[in-house]
């Protein structure tokens, strides 16, 4: 419950602050995970957004016209692009968090600041909890399963269709 809403205070500070701090909710997503995690692949930075490659493409494309990040062969297999933010890209996140930590500031503004101390402090536990398994692995999904495998047509990732359509002696089944 707590997370849907942070993502939905989180969505709406995107949508609008997006003119002043020039920059989106997708664009912020990438370059913090640039930073973050260092130069990446596209493949690996779609993967790690859990966006398509299209879609990190697209907003990767964005990011380098404004001179955010760059895009540049990878030296060790040049069949791939890497992406990396540039220092005005690691400013723009900078001035992006500054004024979300600011807004988030107004949330707390019910507390005491004995209790907002303990509030931000059970918050970056847990922050630090859910980045050390997502760093183990923890969050990752299969590879190959898709929302297809729900049911909604298409292959599984087994290589056979849906099981409700096997089930019920569909055309393929």
């Amino acid at each position: 419950m707590l997370a849907g809403r942070l993502a939905r205070i989180s969505e709406r500070f995107a949508w609008s602050h997006e003119d002043d701090l020039r920059l989106s909710l997708r664009a912020y997503r990438v370059l913090r995970a640039l930073c973050r995690r260092g130069p990446l692949r596209m493949q690996a930075l779609a993967r790690a957004l859990m966006l398509s490659k299209q879609t990190v493409s697209q907003t990767v494309d964005r990011l380098v016209v404004d001179g955010l990040a760059t895009r540049a062969q990878d030296p060790d297999d040049r069949r791939h692009a890497v992406v990396t933010a540039t220092d005005e890209g690691q400013q723009r996140l900078a001035q992006y968090l500054a004024a979300f930590t600011q807004h988030l500031q107004g949330a707390l503004d019910g507390l005491d600041e004995r209790e907002a101390e303990a509030a931000a402090a059970a918050l970056q536990r847990l922050n630090d909890q859910i980045e050390a398994k997502r760093e183990a692995g923890y969050f990752r999904t299969l590879r190959g399963v898709s929302s297809r495998r729900e049911g909604r047509g298409g292959r599984e990732a087994d290589g056979g269709y849906p099981r409700s359509t096997r089930e019920r002696g569909g055309a393929h089944a």
